[in-house]
């Protein structure tokens, strides 16, 4: 570099073009640093039952007693089969007490579990949990593996002309819309509570 400036207008040019040139390469450069420091790099979304088998870092859990359980349980299909034997592994078929707690919710939201239950309880859970979501996404999967038009936990000791009445009873509710419509409600509700809920219009595992 000489300390002399040049008077040439045409070097003057071409230096400053230089120097424009280098000054957007930097800031480039450093907002790409900046993004690649800063941004977490997203978790592969799980939209089935397979895409849970193909990712054996992820542990499925499993409500104790439940439908789910019951499904897997007596399904003939392989993926089913394997949810069920990686759950029995990793000892995550549990009573409802011991998996709706945050710790749990926390490990959803870093994507080391999935949890196999109904779109009310999932709502209910993370509003409760989650006045306002850290960093991540809980999201429904895509595919379902039971459509429950509504769910009830019976003691096996009721009486059986109870259980029928009750059955009975609940049905009549379920047609009538009170059901969906309380749904409905809850639902909106745990979306105001906590903003982070995905919108995406899947389905629960």
């Amino acid at each position: 570099a000489s300390p002399r400036t040049t008077s040439d207008p045409h070097i003057r040019i071409v230096i400053a073009f230089w120097w424009l040139m280098l000054i957007v390469l930097m800031n480039t450069f450093t907002g790409h640093m900046k993004a690649s420091m800063t941004v977490q790099e997203e978790l592969p979304r799980l939209d089935s039952v397979q895409d849970v088998v193909d990712h054996p870092d992820v542990t499925p859990v499993i409500i104790r007693g439940s439908t789910y359980e019951e499904i897997f349980q007596d399904s003939t299909r392989r993926d089913h089969q394997l949810i069920l034997r990686r759950a029995r592994q990793a000892r995550s078929v549990l009573p409802p007490r011991h998996i709706f707690t945050k710790s749990t919710f926390d490990d959803v939201l870093a994507g080391r579990k999935v949890i196999f239950l109904d779109t009310v309880l999932f709502y209910y859970w993370v509003g409760r949990f989650y006045k306002r979501l850290p960093r991540g996404e809980f999201y429904l999967s895509r595919e379902a593996v039971v459509y429950p038009a509504m769910g009830m936990w019976l003691n096996r000791r009721v009486d059986p002309r109870l259980a029928r009445v009750m059955h009975v009873r609940s049905r009549w509710i379920t047609e009538s819309g009170l059901t969906r419509r309380w749904k409905y409600l809850l639902v909106e509700r745990c979306r105001r509570k906590s903003g982070g809920l995905s919108d995406s219009q899947g389905q629960p595992l």
